[in-house]
């Protein structure tokens, strides 16, 4: 998306990811439409730009967005220093550390608006890629830990992410918690990297996926991105096995 600040009035949402080392910063802004919210305006920075530049470019756009309601920062490993620096010249700024417990309940709420088709976004392919990639996995004290694999970014998707939770926020830019319910709710969406690689497995032996009925709707995105990946990386046998376990599914679940 066009890194070009607008002129708009309307109500706003901003989630920044702040970079670091070999990461990007990026800033992800949402407005409201209705009852959904769109993504419109995505900003990558180059690598290495000093966080100053960052603070600079939020500051400009308060004043070309009216009003954006939430900076919600992510202030991982950077420090309350700049926060306060941030907050210094921006209004409505936030932080927050992305512990486990944090990204869960954020990427909990991102699912459940996604769901319910309350966030907008346009076709745009990096976007996309950190949106399919980003995968998680239960560790042995039960928490959700996230990552994406080895060569790929996250940034994007989380400034994403983080402008969609700060659309919880009130006017006065104070969090409303995610209520348990919904995180609940979200767990049912999600695929852990062993059901990923189970699915694979199958794709890759040629057998005839498993899934129970409450599991198809994931399990059928699964086969999706397994698709792309393979039309992407020259396996076309693989894509069309994956296709055909989608159509054959489908007609088993009656799956719109």
């Amino acid at each position: 998306m066009a890194a070009t600040i607008p002129e708009l009035k309307g109500d706003f949402y901003a989630g920044v990811d702040l970079a670091k080392k070999e990461d990007f910063s990026v800033v992800a802004v949402l407005r409201r439409d209705e009852d959904a919210f769109r993504l419109i305006h995505l900003n990558v920075f180059p690598q290495g730009t000093e966080y100053v530049g960052v603070i600079n470019y939020l500051k400009a756009l308060s004043e070309r967005l009216k009003t954006i309601h939430c900076f919600l920062v992510d202030q991982t490993g950077v420090g309350e220093a700049v926060i306060e620096q941030a907050k210094d010249t921006v209004p409505n700024v936030e932080g927050v550390i992305l512990t486990a417990p944090a990204k869960q309940e954020i990427l909990g709420y991102l699912k459940l608006m996604m769901q319910e088709k309350r966030v907008l976004f346009p076709y745009e392919l990096d976007f996309l890629q950190e949106l399919n990639v980003e995968r998680f996995e239960l560790s042995k004290s039960g928490q959700i830990l996230f990552s994406h694999p080895a060569g790929t970014h996250d940034d994007r998707f989380w400034a994403f992410a983080l402008a969609v939770y700060a659309t919880r926020a009130g006017t006065s830019g104070s969090m409303i918690p995610v209520k348990r319910v919904d995180m609940v709710r979200a767990a049912g969406t999600l695929t852990t990297d062993r059901e990923r690689r189970r699915i694979q497995g199958a794709i890759e032996k040629g057998e005839p996926v498993k899934v129970a009925p409450q599991h198809w709707p994931r399990v059928r995105s699964v086969l999706h991105q397994l698709a792309a990946f393979y039309i992407d990386t020259g396996q076309a046998v693989k894509a069309q096995i994956a296709l055909r376990e989608v159509q054959r599914l489908d007609q088993k679940f009656r799956f719109p």
